[in-house]
């Protein structure tokens, strides 16, 4: 027998007595794979065919259908500007224009929506089948905005199915396919500005947002912060051709200007109160305190000196600033994995390894095969702490669900690990005594009650 199937016949073992145990699936390391770029970049873009994530990549920005959370929250921006957009065709005389735009947003919205994710009971973002969605349509709880969501969606997948299912057959829609289209129209476009004789501010704008745009869709994989630029862009174009027709004295034009500047004012007003609400699901809070709040509190009770920054941490993260006490106690090393407790440990640059996509350390687990002895590995190469994200799973995108499986062999590799052991965290399991009465206490590893988001180990 060689040495690497003897390796992968001993991690095969090892991972069936820890998954009895833990009632985990087994996991084959030599079975898992890493693609650092698909995990982290492609989640923005999206996993379908080039054209459908090209296509769909507006209406995916401003939902968060591929990535979620406030750092790429811009939905309300980019909606604002529908309006805006309406308005332009009704102001430049051409009826055609105005209803065309309209035509072409409701059958874009159709064909995103169609395409889009539904959150099932795991709070797993999955395509669903036609089962999932006839049930949804046909159950009689809903309630009436649920019920127009549900008719909405309907007739989405009705409208776009001839393109979906074209989309499905035709392998000429492939990636070569829709990167010369947006070749062709970048050219077209290009021409079409610099057709213009006069090489005005106007002028300048448009062929900034042309080029910009065109390496933020080819190069940004989707990241919205690398198209920040065309958001002010944008409206400048727009204020300016609002500008033009501000001393139209005509009623239609008044009216129009009237209801656009509204909905903006409106929509505005909204949007502040969104983004200074404190409500972010991601925080795992339970369900009775979500959207309580219009601050977070634990920042204003600090910014008014009602609490010190130790409470502020541990009522942000239960049983956090005892753990960084001792965490920056030592001068050692810290393997990290998610969180963002890096802003407050001493000499951060120098002291953590970061490994958020865990690609480290699945090469470290399939080197070493016993856990005990990576753990010794660890503690020889000067680590200290191992610091994880318990919610690090969650951003898994990917069809094949790569970063989750390795998460499953990180968590394997925490289990009853003599060589570690747990000095903090968030997450409450229960368990039963020796009498058998069911406890509560602070560990990973048990019957979840509420999930945490961080654990910090100390290698023994």
């Amino acid at each position: 027998m060689t040495m690497n199937a003897r390796r992968v016949l001993l991690s095969f073992s090892f991972l069936i007595s820890v998954s009895l145990a833990t009632g985990q699936e087994v996991i084959v390391l030599d079975e898992v794979e890493s693609d650092i770029k698909r995990e982290e970049i492609q989640r923005y873009f999206g996993y379908d065919n080039t054209f459908t994530n090209y296509a769909t990549l507006p209406y995916d920005t401003c939902i968060g259908v591929n990535e979620k959370g406030k750092f790429v929250d811009l939905g309300y921006y980019m909606i604002a500007l529908i309006p805006l957009m309406w308005m332009l065709g009704f102001l430049y005389r051409r009826r055609f224009l105005f209803f065309a735009i309209g035509i072409v947003m409701i059958l874009y919205l159709a064909f995103a929506m169609s395409n889009s994710l539904i959150l099932d009971s795991t709070y797993a973002y999955h395509e669903p089948d036609k089962t999932e969605w006839k049930n949804f349509y046909n159950r009689d709880n809903l309630s009436w905005d649920q019920w127009i969501l549900a008719r909405t969606y309907q007739a989405s997948s009705f409208i776009s199915a001839p393109m979906n299912n074209l989309l499905k057959k035709n392998e000429v829609l492939n990636a070569r396919g829709t990167y010369l289209v947006l070749f062709l129209m970048f050219i077209l476009a290009l021409f079409a500005v610099l057709k213009k004789d006069a090489f005005t501010l106007e002028k300048i704008i448009y062929l900034t947002i042309l080029i910009y745009g065109f390496y933020w869709l080819i190069l940004s994989g989707g990241i919205v912060w690398y198209g920040f630029l065309l958001i002010p862009l944008a409206l400048a174009i727009i204020g300016y051709k609002l500008k033009q027709y501000e001393k139209d004295s005509s009623s239609s034009h008044a009216v129009m200007r009237f209801l656009t500047w509204s909905s903006l004012i409106i929509w505005a007003l909204l949007i502040f109160v969104t983004r200074i609400s404190n409500i972010n699901v991601s925080r795992q809070l339970p369900e009775e305190h979500l959207g309580k709040t219009i601050v977070e509190s634990n920042l204003f009770y600090y910014a008014t000196g009602l609490l010190d920054a130790d409470q502020t941490l541990d009522n942000s993260f239960r049983n956090i600033s005892n753990a960084l006490k001792t965490i920056n106690a030592t001068d050692e090393f810290i393997f990290m994995v998610g969180t963002s407790f890096s802003f407050d440990i001493v000499d951060n640059q120098r002291r953590i390894f970061f490994d958020n996509t865990l690609a480290n350390f699945l090469t470290l687990r399939k080197e070493f095969v016993d856990k005990r002895v990576l753990a010794d590995a660890f503690k020889a190469s000067g680590f200290r702490y191992i610091v994880v994200d318990l919610n690090t799973n969650t951003l898994d995108q990917t069809p094949e669900k790569s970063l989750t499986q390795k998460f499953k062999i990180l968590l394997e590799f925490l289990y009853l690990n003599p060589k570690l052991e747990l000095i903090a965290t968030d997450r409450v399991v229960e368990y039963a005594d020796a009498n058998g009465n069911t406890r509560r206490k602070e560990d990973v590893f048990g019957k979840i009650v509420h999930r945490g988001s961080y654990a910090i180990y100390e290698i023994l």
